[in-house]
């Protein structure tokens, strides 16, 4: 069995090969692991944990904060695995811009690779949405002037991470600073806990150095406390997070901290990081 990602094209190859796919339902860790190394191909993070796990006759309970703490800890768990999260009731019933919010921070902040919802007809316009808004919108705000793509690759695994930073309004509590912003900061899954995290925040800060910058600042979810730990980690200072948004802005003041990095500058059609999108 190979140990690479399992991706989007290998299914569909998969598909048209004939050969049987497996997906299995995982809430946790431990089950998502053990999945992992059998080889399934998807595991599913559903909102049948109402019943499952939490005891409830069905899934209406079940809220999105829920499904991104069970979609993080099965996503720490697959190495290999596409983990497929569920937008649970209420979570996409709205609107497209709500379905597509919440997407984002299931993906984001669950770590999920794919994300389902249920239903038809209205529920096209919110699929397409989905699909189509974030990636367009990465993709354009990747390429704009003033901002910086950088990536980890290597010949076997191809890309691993990438970071952007660019200029932005700076915030308040960094007024008179001159001061960049990482937009985007992703290492692919399987390469968690490698040291790639360390050393793409290292390139930003070189980056930003190169600029003439002397702090960088980035915003975060503050219920991702994976992420939180990490940026505190590499000495970035917690402004408190408003009610509403549930994010917490951090700022790193770059001007004593010695660099070396290896990251090269990413170029060519960056359509090919839509995966890590």
């Amino acid at each position: 069995m190979s140990e690479k990602k399992v991706t989007v094209p290998e299914l569909g190859r998969m598909k048209a090969a004939g050969e049987k796919i497996a997906m299995v339902t995982a809430y946790d860790w431990t089950f998502a692991r053990l999945l992992d190394e059998a080889g399934v191909e998807m595991l599913l993070v559903g909102d049948s944990l109402g019943m499952v796990v939490q005891g409830n006759t069905t899934t209406i309970p079940v809220t999105l904060d829920q499904m991104v703490y069970h979609t993080q800890m099965v996503s720490r768990g697959a190495r290999r695995a596409l983990v497929v999260g569920d937008l649970p009731f209420g979570s996409y019933q709205v609107s497209d811009e709500e379905a597509v919010t919440n997407a984002i921070r299931l993906v984001k902040d669950g770590g999920a690779d794919i994300v389902k919802l249920e239903g038809s007809d209205y529920r096209l316009s919110r699929v397409r949405a989905i699909i189509e808004s974030p990636a367009e919108q990465q993709l354009a705000e990747l390429t704009e002037p003033g901002g910086t793509v950088l990536a980890i690759e290597d010949s076997a695994n191809g890309l691993l991470g990438f970071a952007h930073v660019r200029q932005a309004p700076t915030p308040a509590a960094l007024e008179g600073r001159f001061a960049l912003e990482i937009a985007r900061f992703y290492v692919d899954r399987p390469w968690h806990g490698r040291g790639i995290a360390r050393v793409l925040m290292s390139a930003c800060v070189a980056e930003a150095r190169s600029r003439g910058a002397d702090a960088l600042w980035l915003l975060v979810y503050q219920d991702n406390p994976r992420a939180v730990a990490f940026y505190e980690k590499h000495a970035f200072h917690v402004v408190p997070a408003t009610a509403k948004a549930k994010l917490l802005r951090k700022y790193w003041s770059i001007s004593k901290r010695q660099i070396e990095t290896s990251v090269v500058l990413c170029e060519g059609d960056p359509s090919r990081w839509r995966t890590l999108l």
